[in-house]
């Protein structure tokens, strides 16, 4: 659990870092290493914690909507 919390940690500062000097290959070079990590570590506690990606998706689905529906109220 405490991996997952440090590569999260990790994706962050690389966002910052790209933000930053977003023409720099080497920050998007490590850029990419980290969401790989991320995506490696997210597929370790959906198995760890028996999580599904129809769960993961069907929540993904629920919170588009809502998104969706207060970017329409915005607008009125």
């Amino acid at each position: 659990m405490q991996h997952a919390k440090e590569e999260c940690a990790e994706l962050i500062q690389a966002i910052n870092k790209c933000l930053r000097y977003p023409n720099k290959e080497e920050c998007k070079n490590n850029l990419i290493e980290e969401i790989c990590d991320v995506e490696i570590m997210l597929f370790q506690l959906k198995e760890m914690f028996g999580i599904t990606n129809e769960a993961v998706e069907s929540c993904k689905i629920l919170k588009a909507k809502r998104e969706k529906k207060r970017l329409e109220e915005v607008k009125k």
